[in-house]
C-alpha cells in the first residue's frame, strides 16, 4: 500500500467537509477593533503615526479588480472574491490555494478624512492610508 492510497480517503473526506456551502453567500466575521489580535484572513498589519493609520493586508494572487475597499460611517471593509482559474482541458488533482470570498471589517477608533483615503496594491500587499482629521488645539481664554 502506498502513502497516497492511505492519504487519499482522508483527503477526500476533509474536502467534502470543507466544500459544503455556507448558509449565507458572504462569510460571517466579527468586526475587529484595532487592538484585537484575532487570527483571520487576510493577515493585516495596522500602523499609526501622527497623521494617519496605515493598513497592510497580505492578499497574494489576487488581481486588484477582485479586491474591494469600502469606508462607510467609520467602518473599513475589505472584501474579495476569487474564482478558480482552470483551463478547460485541465483537471484539479490537489488544491491548497484559496478560492472563494473573504471579508474583514475594522471599526476605526479615530476620526478619518474620508475624502483623502487612498489604497495601492503591489507585490501581493494591499496598503490603505487612512489620514486622520486634524485636531488643532485651541487655547480658551478665561474671562
Amino acid at each position: 500500500m502506498t502513502v497516497m492510497e492511505i492519504i487519499n480517503p482522508v483527503k477526500q473526506e476533509l474536502d467534502q467537509i470543507f466544500a459544503s456551502e455556507p448558509e449565507t453567500k458572504e462569510p460571517v466575521v466579527p468586526i475587529v477593533e484595532f487592538d484585537d489580535r484575532s487570527v483571520s484572513y487576510p493577515k493585516v498589519d495596522i500602523l499609526e503615526n501622527k497623521d494617519e493609520f496605515i493598513l497592510r493586508a497580505e492578499v497574494p494572487g489576487f488581481q486588484k479588480e477582485e479586491l474591494d475597499v469600502i469606508f462607510h460611517n467609520g467602518l473599513l471593509t475589505l472584501k474579495a472574491q476569487r474564482t478558480p482559474r482552470e483551463e478547460p482541458n485541465e483537471k484539479m488533482l490537489y488544491k491548497e490555494r484559496f478560492t472563494g470570498n473573504f471579508i474583514r471589517k475594522f471599526q476605526l477608533s479615530k476620526e478619518i478624512q474620508k475624502d483623502a483615503l487612498r489604497a495601492a496594491y503591489r507585490d501581493g500587499v494591499l496598503e490603505i492610508h487612512l489620514p486622520k482629521k486634524s485636531i488643532q488645539e485651541k487655547e480658551i481664554k478665561i474671562q
